[in-house]
């Protein structure tokens, strides 16, 4: 999804580099020259990278449960009465989407410079690229389930509330 901003500070540019939805904050307050309420945004601003010619991240990390009461992602069929939930996490990285479902254990991927609309699943031709993802993606949660870059304040609402 193309990402436009505009401010009369900064030179007009075009880039490929792959923008997050949490990125959108930090890049507003970063071109209003204002400083976040908190240490601990998840993103980062896109115009401190421009400015100061630095590497965009090139993985994405998302999570999402989904809630399906008549058939798609969950198991629910029209004529049930109960809802389904499932929970998948996606990677992203050099034009590939990983996406693991965390109920299953099934993995997809997908290239997405040559298949835009996620229809064909690679997994099992692209082995060694699904391994790469799932690594990466396993050691983010790991990262989110100790607390590593969470503030103290995060860490301690957490813990009250029983995740940590």
């Amino acid at each position: 999804v193309p990402l436009i901003i505009y401010n009369l500070d900064i030179d007009g540019q075009n880039f490929d580099e792959m923008i997050r939805s949490v990125d959108i904050l930090p890049t507003i307050l970063d071109s209003l020259d204002m400083k976040p309420l908190r240490d601990d945004l998840d993103g980062f601003s896109v115009v401190d990278y421009l400015q100061n010619n630095r590497e965009f991240s090139d993985l994405a990390f998302s999570s999402t449960t989904t809630y399906d009461k008549f058939g798609g992602i969950g198991d629910a069929e029209e004529s049930e009465d109960s809802s389904t939930f499932s929970k998948f996490s996606v990677t992203r990285a050099d034009g590939w989407k990983y996406i693991l479902s965390v109920e299953s254990g099934e993995a997809e991927l997908y290239n997405l410079n040559s298949d835009p609309g996620e229809t064909e699943n690679m997994v099992d031709e692209n082995e060694e690229i699904a391994e790469e993802l799932d690594e990466a993606l396993r050691n983010r949660f790991e990262d989110v389930i100790s607390g590593k870059d969470q503030s103290e304040e995060v860490k301690e609402k957490l813990k009250d509330l029983g995740y940590i």
